[in-house]
């Protein structure tokens, strides 16, 4: 089962969240998201609002790897799908990721991230192969290598993509 953590932030419309947490929603009922973590900077309301109108837990962001890792302590899957809020996930991601979880049971795997600008994708495409491990939108990875003080190990690059809508 996968824990998403979703990582929010300060001045970005609330709808993106609430827009990847829709999108989960099949997810759910397919029983391969078992819970959602929300990363926020502190006192934000509307944030705070939507994460508790969806069920999901909220976790104040430390920023960088030590929010996502805070994050991983709150949640309580095996396997943790980091996201940004406004990212939603292409159609057939879900028997992908079961694929990727029980055939091959990598310890890191990364999804594509299709930002909405040019500029932005060049840069997504650049860190992915310059900086495959890198905790960043897009990785799919076991908590005991998400909580090791570094991330090891090879990464199985998924097929499907994720539509960055958001910041990203």
């Amino acid at each position: 089962m996968i824990s998403v953590l979703i990582r929010a932030q300060a001045g970005q419309p609330v709808e993106l969240l609430g827009l990847t947490l829709t999108a989960l929603v099949p997810a759910v009922v397919h029983g391969l998201v078992g819970d959602a973590v929300v990363l926020a900077p502190k006192a934000d309301e509307a944030i705070a609002h939507v994460a508790d109108a969806a069920g999901v837990g909220l976790v104040a962001d430390a920023g960088g790897a030590d929010g996502w890792r805070q994050a991983a302590s709150h949640a309580r899957g095996r396997w943790l799908l980091l996201l940004e809020a406004g990212d939603r996930m292409e159609p057939g991601w879900i028997p992908e990721a079961e694929q990727a979880l029980l055939a091959y049971s990598p310890r890191l795997a990364r999804f594509r991230r299709r930002p909405a600008s040019l500029p932005l994708r060049v840069a997504h495409a650049a860190a992915d192969i310059l900086a495959p491990r890198a905790l960043t939108p897009g990785l799919l990875v076991s908590r005991e290598v998400l909580t090791a003080p570094a991330l090891a190990g090879r990464v199985r690059r998924l097929p499907i993509a994720i539509d960055a809508v958001g910041r990203a």
